[in-house]
């Protein structure tokens, strides 16, 4: 049996607790990765979200992609789980950091594909136009999440066969 955890990229994850003992800092995550590891836990899941739903909007929050980036140059075994909202993603950008990641983490990360569904961060984060260059201010992006799996599988597919061709 395998066991995971989130990794608190909030400062915790009770609503109704204000102070779990958790801080939103690289030093805090670090080294809960690298103790949890340790200690046998094989997998954490890093929330992508860039608000703080849980502390309030205005509480800090770990950016998901650039934590998971940092721990996978200094855990070994833990896998890296990513939770993706692919409307705040070009989705060739996101296969291209995904597959960094992963070559970094020597073949740890996964993605856990999620929905976008906060209004007030969209809003805050033009959400619909950034998942789209060429949308036009007034335009909003229809690519259905099947669209955009399919074009980041290609690229993220040309990443792990260059990876693969360099090691045989």
């Amino acid at each position: 049996m395998r066991h995971g955890y989130w990794l608190p990229v909030f400062g915790g994850w009770l609503r109704n607790v204000d102070d779990e003992s958790m801080q939103p800092t690289w030093e805090y995550v670090s080294k809960l990765a690298r103790r949890s590891e340790q200690i046998g836990y094989s997998l954490t899941l890093i929330a992508e979200l860039n608000l703080n739903d849980i502390k309030g909007v205005d509480a800090p929050a770990l950016d998901a992609w650039s934590t998971a980036a940092a721990l996978a140059a200094v855990t070994k075994e833990l896998e890296l789980m990513v939770a993706v909202r692919p409307t705040f993603h070009l989705p060739a950008l996101l296969a291209k950091q995904a597959a960094n990641i992963d070559h970094i983490s020597n073949g740890r990360v996964s993605l856990n594909v999620v929905s976008s569904w906060w209004a007030e961060e969209a809003r805050k984060f033009d959400a619909r136009r950034s998942a789209r260059p060429d949308s036009g201010k007034d335009q909003r992006s229809r690519r259905t999440s099947r669209e955009i799996r399919a074009r980041s599988h290609e690229v993220w597919c040309c990443g792990l066969c260059h990876r693969a061709r360099q090691r045989s």
